[in-house]
């Protein structure tokens, strides 16, 4: 399983944080994509805690995606403002 936070628009800065569980990698961020890789028994036991900090004015949008690797994905837009 993977799991991509992605900025889709506004100003501002986040930062995703894994909470509990031992499936998953340790982060990788590029282009304003943090993007982990989950497997083995504990894959699916994790929970992320993501902050937003909009510029004043403006909305911060991040996509949340997860996909298996039977190639099905589920997505939500988190919103800050």
């Amino acid at each position: 399983m993977s799991i991509l936070f992605e900025r889709l628009s506004g100003e501002g800065t986040f930062a995703v944080f894994r909470e509990t569980g031992a499936g998953c990698s340790e982060p990788t961020e590029s282009g304003g994509v943090v993007s982990y890789s989950c497997s083995g028994p504990g894959a699916g036991k994790d929970s992320f805690n993501v902050e937003g900090t909009p510029v004043p004015g403006t909305a911060l949008v991040v996509r949340v995606t997860l996909a298996d690797k039977q190639g099905s994905q589920t997505q939500a837009d988190l919103v800050f403002e």
